[in-house]
């Protein structure tokens, strides 16, 4: 291998680690499904560590033989629905979600990955709902504020966007991403100041942010106009 510097070297020896670490997973969970084939919970964990390291189809077998062992088994459900997203096959991941909510309607964990492969076609408003579930479940979801934020930009509906980015501001103050994508919503509705308020914050965190030096400048000009 062919490393460009110590810090590229350092994340393979990591990703490497990684998945030595999941393979020898694999293996022990292997073990105790051989000593009893109907352990749901053996092949549910066996097919996570599979998704981990891109098998796939490896894993999505694991999760429908523990749905087949035990078939209200909403995790193993969730699991197979987040493999299914990981393949980009959206809709059956959205409807292995909605089974696993079908099961157990309160799962915070189901919902915001149903938000999240809804947001990845496009559906955005119905990203919203769930992901407005999931903040009744847990109002300190810093996730859930910033991509509901980001659907009410898609939607443009700019001002709900800055009231979900200033909440995800207040709750953690260094949210690089959070004050970036409000100066997004603030200068597509020309607040140009405001926006420049927000990347100047993010400038602070990052001074070599290209995005944010670049939507600064604009901002400047069309101050000056």
């Amino acid at each position: 291998m062919n490393f460009k510097n110590i810090n590229e070297y350092k994340t393979s020896l990591k990703k490497i680690t990684i998945e030595n670490k999941v393979i020898r997973e694999i293996r022990e969970y292997t073990k105790i499904i051989e000593l009893n084939p109907e352990d749901e919970e053996a092949y549910n964990s066996r097919g996570i560590c599979y998704d981990e390291i891109g098998e796939h189809h490896k894993a999505i077998e694991d999760f429908n033989k523990a749905i087949e062992i035990h078939s209200s088994y909403y995790e193993a459900y969730n699991n197979r629905g987040l493999c299914y997203e990981n393949m980009g096959e959206y809709h059956r991941a959205i409807a292995d979600y909605s089974k696993s909510l079908e099961i157990s309607a309160e799962d915070e964990e189901s919902y915001y990955n149903r938000a999240v492969s809804y947001e990845n076609i496009g559906e955005y408003t119905k990203a919203i709902e769930d992901y407005s579930i999931v903040l009744e479940l847990d109002p300190g979801d810093e996730e859930s504020y910033n991509n509901r934020g980001i659907c009410y930009i898609n939607l443009n509906e700019y001002e709900k966007a800055i009231e979900d980015f200033t909440s995800l501001i207040k709750l953690n103050p260094d949210n690089k991403e959070a004050y970036y994508n409000r100066g997004i919503a603030y200068e597509t509705i020309n607040k140009y100041e405001e926006a420049v308020n927000d990347y100047s914050k993010v400038l602070e965190f990052d001074p070599y942010d290209r995005d944010a030096n670049v939507n600064i400048e604009v901002c400047y000009k069309n101050i000056k106009r």
